[in-house]
């Protein structure tokens, strides 16, 4: 009987362990897990809402499969978006962190102010000058506001563009 019972306590003590054993382990993951999103909310703030779970782990100490892991939970529980890039990688869209469409109406406003100072007609080339967008986003610029009506393709199309009443009065 007595044996028993010495039997009986060691499974008993074997039980309370494991259970203790699972619970730091648990507990590990959840601060394991909490971190990892921690630094990924901080560098989808720093990357403008738009971060690739590379770029993530380059920029902290934790591994890479924790924050792939805790990206792919964020985005089942609707905290970001996912997507592929042009190159067809994931890349976690985080519209909170996204001011795109703040930097959307600044170009537009630049663009405007830059057409104006050049009495209301504007090249590809002086835009790009003018501003910090290159030749194919200037281009692309004035394409889309000629097709929105803010502006007229002038001469050979594409080239150089007329923003009517932005002319300067002589």
């Amino acid at each position: 009987m007595l044996e028993f019972l010495f039997m009986l306590s060691l499974i008993g003590n074997a039980a309370a362990l494991y259970y203790v054993w699972t619970q730091r382990a648990a507990q590990r993951g959840f601060d394991q897990r909490a971190e990892a999103e921690r630094v990924i909310l901080r560098q989808a703030m720093y990357a403008r809402g738009r971060l690739t779970s590379v770029e993530a782990a380059a920029r902290s100490n934790l591994s890479l499969t924790l924050i792939e892991t805790t990206l792919r939970e964020m985005a089942t529980d609707n905290q970001c978006l996912s997507d592929l890039d042009e190159d067809g990688r994931a890349i976690f869209i985080f519209p909170q962190f996204d001011d795109e469409p703040q930097r959307r109406e600044a170009t537009e406003r630049e663009i405007l102010r830059t057409a104006r100072i050049h009495n209301g007609e504007l090249s590809v080339q002086e835009l790009a000058l003018a501003t910090d967008l290159n030749l194919d986003e200037a281009r692309e610029w004035l394409m889309t506001m000629a097709a929105r009506g803010a502006c007229a393709p002038v001469g050979r199309a594409g080239e150089r563009f007329r923003f009517e009443g932005l002319a300067r009065s002589t």
